[in-house]
């Protein structure tokens, strides 16, 4: 994931925070806001409830494993994910498949918002 696919600073985690929209599972939660930069930029968020530093470190690797393979980076979006725990034990396909609604749910839903 390029840098300037990543949000870095609290401010911009904050302003996505801040926008309330978001969708939960029992293994993520995931916030969405519209952005003007005509790229996506992604947030990850994994606190010390999920594991010790190497398991967060592979919680982090694989969700951006999970962005890449979506292949969703010509979209204006800021997304935080925050993974909670219980993230680590799960099957690789099921987080993907997870996340992959969540966003289908989330653009979806902006589309039509922005049709009526």
């Amino acid at each position: 994931m390029k840098r300037e696919n990543r949000l870095l600073k609290s401010s911009e985690f904050a302003k996505v925070y801040d926008y309330r929209h978001r969708v939960s599972t029992p293994l993520m939660t995931v916030y969405c806001k519209e952005n003007k930069l005509g790229h996506l930029r992604v947030g990850l968020s994994v606190s010390k409830k999920v594991g010790k530093a190497h398991i967060r470190v592979r919680v982090r690797r694989l969700i951006r494993a999970m962005f890449n393979q979506c292949q969703i980076y010509d979209k204006s979006y800021d997304i935080v994910v925050v993974a909670r725990k219980g993230f680590d034990e799960e099957n690789y396909d099921k987080l993907y498949g997870e996340l992959q609604q969540i966003l289908t749910k989330f653009i979806k839903e902006n589309l039509d918002e922005k049709t009526n």
